[in-house]
């Protein structure tokens, strides 16, 4: 994904919501199967010669399947990607 952020000016809204619609569709798997991933960003979103999307990258993941609270105590992640609140908080 980033390669082609870069490579062009824009992408048509169609395109982007169809990228968007297809990443929201992998973290909710992910979810579904008690793992966050914490580090999104377009370097970790890869696009196959069909412009269909894959995830990448879960070295930051973290498995909620046994733990009690909804939350993490870890803080990580690429800042620049991060919601503000993490940041600040």
């Amino acid at each position: 994904m980033l390669d082609l952020l870069m490579q062009l000016d824009t992408i048509s809204e169609d395109e982007a919501r169809v990228y968007l619609a297809e990443v929201i569709l992998a973290i909710e798997h992910l979810h579904r199967i008690g793992i966050i991933h914490r580090d999104i960003k377009p370097e970790n979103i890869l696009i196959d010669a069909r412009g269909h999307i894959a995830v990448t990258d879960y070295g930051l993941c973290k498995q909620m399947i046994y733990a009690k609270a909804d939350r993490t105590d870890s803080f990580c992640g690429t800042k620049a990607y991060m919601a503000p609140e993490m940041v600040t908080s």
